[in-house]
């Protein structure tokens, strides 16, 4: 039996990676005004989803956590409002951070293990927007998290000023 495709079996590694990542949210449940509450780890696998695939902007996200059944998947309530995906970002940044982090370290143990071809593993890389192998280092994994989040936050701060 063929493993399912790479979005399916990472937005099961977002939601584990949310769960058992080392620097947790700083609450169970995050509202903003009107929208919400939202569990915290619902949020975090959410972003993680995202931004591990390449998809920065808040307003993109809350448009396929209506309409894209892996974005639905991965939270469990009615989708959460930009302003409020923007919030939780700027409040829980560590917490992102980490959950990235453990995603791309989760993927790259599941591909060592599976011993993955070289073309699965560059439907990987596809699916992730990764112009190199998946890091393998320390020091590269934190790079790639760390662009990562700064790009989500830039690409955010350009639209809003647009």
């Amino acid at each position: 039996m063929n493993p399912p495709p790479p979005r399916v079996r990472l937005a099961h590694l977002a939601r584990e990676a949310a769960r058992t990542c080392t620097e947790r949210p700083c609450t169970q449940e995050f509202q903003l005004v009107e929208d919400g509450p939202f569990p915290s780890v619902e949020i975090l696998a959410l972003l993680t989803f995202s931004y591990g695939t390449g998809v920065f902007p808040v307003d993109r996200i809350s448009h396929l956590a209506r309409t894209d059944v892996l974005y639905l998947s991965l939270i469990g309530t009615t989708p959460p409002a930009p302003d409020t995906l923007r919030a939780f970002r700027r409040l829980e940044r560590i917490a992102v951070a980490s959950a990235l982090g453990r995603f791309f370290a989760l993927i790259a143990s599941t591909c060592e293990e599976e011993s993955q071809p070289a073309p699965a593993l560059e439907e990987w890389r596809t699916v992730l927007k990764l112009a190199h192998p998946l890091p393998r280092c320390e020091a590269t994994l934190g790079r790639l998290v760390r662009e990562r989040v700064n790009q989500a936050t830039w690409i955010d701060r350009m639209l809003l000023d647009y």
